[in-house]
């Protein structure tokens, strides 16, 4: 038998290992099968509708400017959009639109150090607003060595399948 006692639960026995809420609904489950005779133990088959389709489109501009030698800045901004398509997964059709900026300016005060300041800014219809900042300092010890200290927060956005799924199972050709 399998080890969640499916195969007992359908001959009507008592399955092993189980919980005290799994032997509770085990036994709804054998008066059940006992009431519908030979019949509740035919196994029955169906076609189920697994597929999944997502697709992401994603479009980014970023600028690069310096300012001075010793001062530049990267800027930008994208848009996305998220789009998952199943019966299974999403009972249909779900839809994530999100914008982001960005900036970072770095500034070489001199030769062996860097200086950085930064951040992200992203929204999106499902999770909302987050503001990831950054700063980093690089001490180049040689030209190839550098020490880095970093301080920064981020957010990781859950994807469309992560936020949205709302499960739902839908036999078809059943004897």
């Amino acid at each position: 038998g399998r080890a969640d006692g499916g195969d007992a639960h359908l001959a009507c026995r008592m399955p092993w290992g189980g919980s005290a809420v799994d032997e509770a609904g085990g036994g709804g489950l054998r008066a059940a099968c006992r009431r519908l005779g030979s019949a509740g133990l035919t196994r029955q088959g169906a076609t189920g509708n697994q597929d999944v389709g997502e697709k992401r489109t994603d479009i980014e501009v970023e600028d690069t400017c310096g300012f001075a030698p010793a001062l530049r800045m990267v800027n930008g901004l994208g848009l996305r959009q998220d789009v998952g398509d199943s019966a299974t997964y999403y009972a249909g059709r779900e839809r994530n639109s999100s914008f982001r900026v960005f900036g970072n300016v770095e500034y070489k005060p001199i030769a062996w150090m860097n200086l950085n300041a930064g951040g992200f800014f992203e929204r999106d219809q499902i999770t909302g607003s987050a503001f990831s900042p950054r700063i980093a300092a690089n001490v180049h010890l040689d030209d190839r060595q550098t020490v880095r200290l970093v301080v920064s927060t981020g957010v990781r956005r859950p994807d469309i399948q992560e936020q949205c799924v709302n499960r739902t199972t839908e036999g078809s050709h059943l004897p």
